[in-house]
């Protein structure tokens, strides 16, 4: 235990943490958009000495400490070299999801070798042992554990149903992708959206383009906005008959055939409008003015209604029919950074780090949950950060903020826990996208600058981690989605740059391994490494770079 503690106060590593955390606070003033003050350029003009500064450090902790964080299975410094990526110089190369042999992080007590030990002899479990390359002994043990208290360790149905979920982790895994970049845009990417073959995307350059995902496929810009475009979707049918309702011309002339194939793209900004556009001729066709900078947006399905966030905190809903807003409620003091439907139920959260749930019932939004007294699993508050981004299953709410780990809020309980996400201890999480079997984190490895992909399977009813996607030269990545077509995953991963991941049957010798870190092997991240580094104190943020969010104002021209 002694020695556990001493290595955890070791110099080098808190040299380490108070670098890795100017690191994070440079992201931060990367990732705002007005003008920085002479001071804050100069922090990121001090950028790569921080950089050069941790290499020398992990050499050094390295000498010192040659098996320190490797045989404790932690992940508190990064001593190991990285696996090397492919360059994102090349616009296609194959990517080959390999599960590599790793050596469990679980330290193993006497009496979790005697359960291991009956785990191995039990012949009625063999399917579940094949997927020992994918899962760790812990939730190998609490899969027996699990099968046992419900009875059914001995049933055919339960071990047809663990080898179904096994199958589908060892395809995951082995999945393979062409990575292709698609170059266009000149500032960040802020949202993207999938459909079929066809891929949207928005950024900070005002700009919307809309991508062929198939081999010579073109290319469509959309410019009409004159701010941040900051969320971009394909409406669904209602909303489109909606505004087919309004616009004569779309039911007339070239702009489409029949009704049934006239698909429009909704676009907000923070330049206090929301458009939309022609599906296939990227014809602008209606612009609402809202009077408030946008921040977000979804589509409500049982009415042609947007809803949107500002950055002056509210929540509104739009008829995009009428043109008018029909609702609208003050949700936070800062910006609502996400907002997410699932199963008529919305989630939102803001700059400031809270989280609410609402329905809508009789055109008024009613709050059920609030984020003001959320707790660990172990009853200690969990502290608030900026959060990022959200995504919602029918089991769990995810969220991304300024920490380490993907958060898993229970709003029910309002208890949270973690998913181990960085290997260093401080980091950020900006973009989290789940499918009903898939969960995707991006991350930054604040030590280079390299940015990442996580991959948890949800097939099992719990998150178990496949492995971390990367390129060489990937940055940050802000905003992810997913889709399958004819049986293959298609990603696509926006930020610095613009990528698409699509599922591949051939194997080439560039293809890049989906790499599994032993370091995020546990089930949950630590708390304590999150509570005792202070990330989420106010105190980790210098005066002169704290997240204030600069007003904005919209006028009419």
């Amino acid at each position: 235990m002694s020695s556990s503690v001493n290595s955890d106060c070791h110099p080098i590593k808190a040299k380490l943490r108070k670098l890795r955390k100017k690191l994070r606070q440079i992201e931060h003033l990367e990732h705002i958009e007005r003008t920085l003050t002479p001071e804050e350029q100069q922090k990121i003009d001090n950028k790569n000495g921080i950089r050069s500064h941790i290499k020398t450090l992990l050499s050094d902790y390295k000498k010192e400490n040659p098996v320190d964080d490797r045989a404790r299975g932690k992940g508190t410094v990064q001593t190991e070299e990285q696996p090397e990526a492919k360059s994102l110089g090349e616009t296609s190369k194959q990517t080959s999801l390999h599960v590599e042999e790793i050596v469990p992080s679980f330290s193993k007590a006497p009496q979790d070798e005697e359960m291991l030990n009956s785990l191995q002899s039990d012949s009625n479990l063999s399917t579940v042992l094949n997927a020992q390359d994918y899962c760790n002994d812990r939730e190998l043990l609490m899969v027996k554990n699990n099968a046992s208290a419900s009875g059914r360790l001995g049933t055919s149905s339960s071990t047809d149903c663990h080898k179904e979920r096994v199958d589908r982790v060892k395809r995951l895994a082995g999945q393979k992708f062409t990575v292709q970049e698609l170059e266009g845009h000149n500032d960040q990417i802020t949202s993207i959206h999938l459909e079929e073959d066809i891929v949207l995307s928005c950024s900070r350059d005002t700009t919307i383009k809309i991508w062929n995902a198939s081999p010579g496929g073109k290319v469509i810009s959309l410019g009409a906005h004159t701010a941040t475009v900051t969320g971009v979707t394909v409406l669904p049918g209602l909303h489109t008959a909606a505004l087919l309702s309004d616009l004569e011309e779309l039911t007339s002339g070239d702009l489409h055939d029949a009704e049934n194939d006239v698909k429009i793209i909704c676009s907000c900004s923070s330049d206090c409008s929301l458009k939309f556009w022609h599906f296939t001729t990227g014809k602008l066709v209606k612009s609402i003015y809202t009077f408030n900078p946008l921040t977000c947006m979804v589509s409500w399905l049982d009415e042609p209604w947007q809803l949107v966030g500002t950055d002056g905190g509210k929540i509104e809903v739009w008829d995009i029919g009428k043109g008018i807003s029909i609702c609208s409620v003050l949700a936070y003091d800062n910006a609502v950074s996400v907002i997410v439907l699932q199963a008529k139920q919305l989630y939102t959260a803001s700059a400031d780090g809270n989280i609410s749930v609402w329905v809508l019932r009789d055109s008024e939004l009613h709050v059920i949950f609030q984020s003001d007294d959320i707790k660990a699993h172990d009853g200690r508050p969990v502290p608030r950060q900026r959060i990022y981004t959200l995504a919602a299953t029918d089991q769990a709410l995810y969220y991304g903020d300024d920490g380490r780990s993907v958060k898993v809020l229970d709003w029910r309980k309002g208890k949270v826990r973690r998913l181990c996400h960085h290997v260093s201890e401080v980091g950020v999480t900006y973009a989290i996208h789940a499918t009903t079997s898939l969960l995707f984190a991006s991350g930054i490895n604040l030590d280079n600058g390299q940015g990442f992909i996580n991959v948890w399977c949800l097939c099992t009813g719990r998150e178990i981690y496949i492995g971390t996607l990367q390129l060489d030269g990937m940055g940050r990545v802000t905003c992810l989605a997913s889709t399958t077509i004819d049986g293959k995953l298609r990603l696509v991963s926006g930020g610095q740059d613009l990528l698409l991941w699509q599922g591949a049957d051939k194997y080439s010798p560039e293809s890049i391994r989906l790499v599994r870190q032993k370091e995020l092997l546990n089930v949950e991240d630590d708390i304590e490494s999150e509570l005792s580094e202070g990330e989420s104190t106010e105190s980790d943020r210098e005066p002169d770079v704290e997240t204030v969010q600069q007003q904005r104002w919209c006028v009419f021209v």
